[in-house]
Formats: C-alpha cells, sequence, structure tokens
C-alpha cells in the first residue's frame, strides 16, 4: 500500500500552516493521461500519444465520483462516451462522461470507465478526486496540524 502525505504549508513561514488546508482543502499532484484502451490503440497504429496534463487535484469526500477539467479532456482529445445525470448543490444536470487515467504519487493509477467533464482549472485544480477513488483507500484529514494522507 502506497501512502501519500499532504502537509499544507505557509510560503512566508514555510511551516505547516491548518489554515492553508482550511482554505485550499486537502490538494495531491496527479497526471492525467488518456485511458488505457485508447493508449493501446494509438501505439499499435503508430499515432503519437498526447502529452500528459499534471497538475493538482482536490480530495473531494461530497463527490461520489471523480471529475477532470474539460480542457484537460480536450487537450488529450478524448471523446465523450456517455451523458450522465449529476446532483449538485445548484440542483441536477446532465453532464459529459469521458475514460480518462489518472497517475497518483507512489504509482498508483487508476483507470477510469468514466469520469465527469466539468470547468474546474478556474478553481486551481485540475480534479475533483471522489469517493470512486477514496473508497478503495484510507483517507485521514488531520485539520488541526494541516495534514492529511491518503493510501492506495
Amino acid at each position: 500500500m502506497s501512502i501519500h502525505n499532504i502537509v499544507s504549508f505557509n510560503k512566508a513561514t514555510n511551516k505547516p500552516d491548518p489554515y492553508q488546508l482550511l482554505h485550499q482543502g486537502p490538494l495531491i499532484e496527479i497526471k492525467v493521461e488518456i485511458p488505457a484502451e485508447l493508449e493501446n490503440y494509438f501505439l499499435s497504429n503508430n499515432i503519437q500519444l498526447p502529452k500528459p496534463e499534471t497538475g493538482h487535484a482536490l480530495i473531494d469526500t461530497g463527490a461520489s465520483i471523480t471529475a477532470v477539467d474539460i480542457g484537460v479532456i480536450n487537450t488529450l482529445g478524448i471523446a465523450p462516451t456517455n451523458i450522465s445525470k449529476v446532483y449538485t448543490p445548484q440542483g441536477n444536470t446532465n453532464q459529459e462522461m469521458f475514460p480518462i487515467k489518472i497517475n497518483f504519487p507512489g504509482g498508483m493509477v487508476f483507470n477510469f470507465k468514466s469520469v465527469v467533464g466539468s470547468i474546474l482549472k478556474e478553481q486551481g485544480i485540475i480534479a475533483l478526486i471522489g469517493r470512486d477513488v477514496l473508497f478503495r483507500g484510507v483517507f485521514i484529514y488531520n485539520g488541526s496540524t494541516g495534514a492529511c494522507s491518503i493510501s492506495f
């Protein structure tokens, strides 16, 4: 099992700061790529693979399903596979779903059949990591110390 510790630091003091975790949330660096099936197709047909996108993902226990920024998905050239009803605090909406591969620190890789395409870069993130990932591991949030851990 791979364990990744996340500590929120105050950039001015370079010390752990619980208020940074409070304001930013638990962020983890990820790499987003085309799904394995599409990668295999590209390789077997000598098609150049699109460059993976890296950035921060917000671990979101309120999200039942993982979401990836639609701009990242479009850059990778991934077509939607279906449309699903998604429930948000503002109400229900239909959103396109996409297959995708996400690499986490420590070598953990998830090949998703469906993630929600959403506008996330405006929030400084490229993905929301939902309970569809969290149920596979352990997530500990220690607000008083400004730290959390995730392991798969």
